[in-house]
């Protein structure tokens, strides 16, 4: 039985690696994947800065604030800006490894004019990225999916009010999501390559502690929508990629 289980290893071996030649065979069975096995194949290490950005967002949370007619003052936890950085490594002509760092920014939902809030995300993506095809000579086209990790998230609220300064800040625990996306890399000749993608990623965030004018406070105080929430973004970026390519030989 178990050279049955072999079958779909070997196939595959054929569609990641471009490697063949294999034969199973005993008194009953032969199974041989078989087509021309390339001789070398093209490695590649690449670093990439890139910016993206995702519109004003559709998720929203309280920040514990209001307006004078009591209307709650809310925060974006999705969307914004990112930047950040990622390096990858291919593993054979078709799949890549890689990771990511990555900020994200987004701001009040609620305009006012006498303060200004910020929710801030830093992400970990390792990721495995599979190039189907080429769609030119100079341009590939990669899928990828992932985990996501968010650590450091915070939400800043600064308002200003006759009698003084107000602050609050809620601090959530690291979080480990999931992010899949598309990417188009267009090489420009030479060592570099731009790089545009879309990807969404999601994420559950949960309150680890808050500050009230820089002391902190019990967080059963707080309005549930602080506690937890779910943070899902859809980014668009644009990338620049130096690369560091070199041919290596398969052994015989």
């Amino acid at each position: 039985m178990h050279r049955y289980l072999l079958i779909p290893l070997l196939l595959f071996s054929e569609l990641a690696f471009g490697q063949d030649g294999y034969v199973l065979q005993n008194d009953e069975t032969k199974v041989k994947v078989k087509h021309d096995m390339p001789k070398e194949f093209e490695r590649k290490l690449s670093f990439q800065l890139f910016l993206g950005g995702s519109g004003s967002g559709n998720q929203f949370a309280t920040t514990g604030y209001q307006l004078a007619n009591m209307q709650d003052i809310e925060m974006r936890v999705n969307g914004g800006f990112s930047s950040g950085l990622k390096v990858s490594y291919t593993l054979s002509n078709k799949f890549e490894v890689e990771i990511g760092y990555e900020y994200q920014s987004s701001d009040l939902r609620t305009d006012i004019s006498n303060g200004n809030g910020r929710f801030k995300r830093h992400l970990t993506s390792p990721l495995i990225k599979y190039k189907p095809f080429n769609i030119s000579d100079n341009i590939g086209l990669y899928f990828y999916a992932g985990a996501n990790l968010i650590i450091g998230s915070a939400m800043a609220v600064n308002v200003d009010f006759p009698s003084g300064s107000d602050s609050k800040e809620y601090i959530y625990n690291p979080s480990l999501g999931g992010i899949i996306g598309l990417e188009l890399e267009i090489y420009t000749g030479g060592p570099f390559s731009i790089r545009f993608g879309l990807n969404q990623n999601i994420n559950h965030l949960k309150i680890n502690r808050a500050y009230y004018n820089d002391t902190q406070v019990s967080t059963d105080l707080l309005h549930p929508s602080i506690h937890k929430f779910y943070s899902s973004s859809a980014f668009i970026y644009l990338g620049l990629a130096f690369n560091i390519e070199w041919t290596q030989k398969l052994k015989k």
